[in-house]
Formats: C-alpha cells, structure tokens, sequence
C-alpha cells in the first residue's frame, strides 16, 4: 500500500512470496523448497503495481519493505532485487529502508541508501542453548535461549525537508550475552550487528 504527504510518496512493500517455476504463491514454511524455489521475490503483479505506484516523475518516493533490495546473502534479501532497483534509479527515490536482517547497515545501490533497520529487541542466532536468565523465564519463553536481547527498544524517527533526510537512531547494549558469546561473530546474514540504529544523513536525490 502507499500513502502521499506533501510531494512524497510512501510505498510499503511485500516480498513474502516464493516463485515455483512459473507460479507465485504467498510464503509459506511447509511450502517452500530452497532447493528450487526463489523466495523471498517481487512477482510480476507486484512490480506492475510498483510502477503505477511511482508514475508521477513530479513526486519523490520512500520506500519501506521487510526483506532487503541490497543484501545479496543467500536466502535473505529479493531475488529479483537489481530488476526493482532499477525501477527505484529511474524515479526521485530518496530511501529505502527494510527490517528482516536484524541489524545495522547502510548501503548505496545506484545512489540510492539501502538501510537496514535494526530490530527493536533481539538479535536471533540459534546456533545453541545459552540459558543467561532463570530457569522460570527459559521455561515461559522457550525460544529465549536462542535471542540476543537488547537492553531497551531501538527505534529511529526519519526527517525530510527541502535539502537532506536525516534519520535519528539512538544506542543501547546488550542484556546478558553478545554475538561473541553466541558464536556468531559481529555479522549475520551479511549485515552488521550492534545494539544501535545509526545516525545518517543524505542530500536529496534527483533521478
């Protein structure tokens, strides 16, 4: 769906699809074959929409979507994501922004920022069982022993005016273990991982 304010245009977008050969179906687990299915993807619907959606070249577009259109690691961000992308580079896009990845990152794909917006609480590693609370919270919360918990919510407000976008993240800590603790190093799933939303600043673009 969108919604306008002023002379921006925003677009909020889905790539919880998989494509089985020629066929596209919502996402579902039981459903899904990594083996030959594409997931996540942008099917040909949803492009169409896409491009009525940002027809007027006298608007400027922020994009939100759950899945990435710049992370290339395997199985996280769109498939077809260069194909959107250069829907994106031939309009006034002045920002992209996803969730999914649970991270921190920005990235420039055609001059346009790709940010990765860091999850509220938790990193998830599931590599293995750390219990670092009671045994009453693992009991209650089960899936807890495979969270990275932050030690408050992160959130950032986003500013536009005539000449910049400014977003304004904030920084927090971790709860009880780290990335070290988990095993996962200080990446995951290509993207880096602290317990921050960064600070950036971007002139606006003209396409």
């Amino acid at each position: 769906y969108s919604f306008t304010y002023e002379n921006t245009k925003f677009l909020i977008m889905s790539g919880n699809y998989i494509q089985k050969k020629e066929e596209y179906q919502i996402y579902s687990k039981p459903e899904y074959d990594n083996r030959t299915d594409l997931y996540p993807i942008i099917p040909p619907a949803e492009k169409e929409w896409l491009l009525q959606e940002m027809a007027d070249p006298t608007m400027q577009y922020v994009v939100f979507s759950h899945h990435s259109f710049a992370n290339e690691f395997p199985d996280r961000g769109i498939k077809n994501q260069a194909a959107i992308r250069s829907i994106f580079e031939s309009r006034n896009t002045l920002l992209c922004m996803n969730g999914h990845d649970h991270g921190d990152e920005c990235r420039f794909r055609g001059g346009i920022p790709y940010i990765t917006l860091n999850s509220a609480s938790y990193i998830w590693h599931g590599t293995k069982e750390i219990f670092s609370y009671s045994e009453e919270i693992h009991q209650r919360t089960p899936l807890l022993k495979y969270m990275i918990m932050y030690d408050r919510p992160l959130y950032c407000t986003i500013t536009i005016d005539d000449s910049k976008v400014a977003i304004h993240g904030m920084k927090g800590d971790y709860q009880t273990i780290t990335p070290e603790d988990a095993a996962i190093g200080n990446t995951w799933n290509g993207v880096p991982l602290r317990p921050a939303i960064s600070d950036y600043t971007f002139p606006i673009r003209k396409s």
